[in-house]
């Protein structure tokens, strides 16, 4: 049994760049139920689609909702992107969303 195997929904946050938009495609193709977040709420295919604004915790709850994981990138264009981003990790940690993966790294939560 792998991983994507036992995941029940994966949230992807940033799903409509690059790396985001192939790891949907890839969980998809899996079998793996995705929400795909972005600022525009556009997805993709197959996908449930929410908005998402690091800035707006109204944003927090629709896309953590059944998660177990979330796959992220730090915002573009903030010179600090962890204290923009901490808000959003905290509400998740709190959510009991079980880890995170933020850039090439992988870190369990506890």
């Amino acid at each position: 049994m792998t991983l994507a195997s036992e995941l029940r929904r994966v949230l992807a946050i940033g799903a409509t760049g690059t790396t985001g938009g192939l790891l949907c495609r890839e969980l998809i193709g899996r079998g793996v139920p995705v929400t795909a977040a972005s600022r525009t709420g556009c997805g993709t295919a197959g996908a449930r689609s929410v908005q998402f604004d690091w800035n707006s915790p109204a944003t927090y709850e629709r896309a953590v909702a059944g998660a177990e994981a979330v796959y992220l990138i730090a915002p573009t264009g903030e010179p600090a992107p962890e204290a923009v981003m901490r808000p959003f990790l905290r509400y998740a940690a709190n959510k009991k969303v079980r880890g995170t993966r933020r850039r090439a790294g992988f870190r369990q939560s506890a």
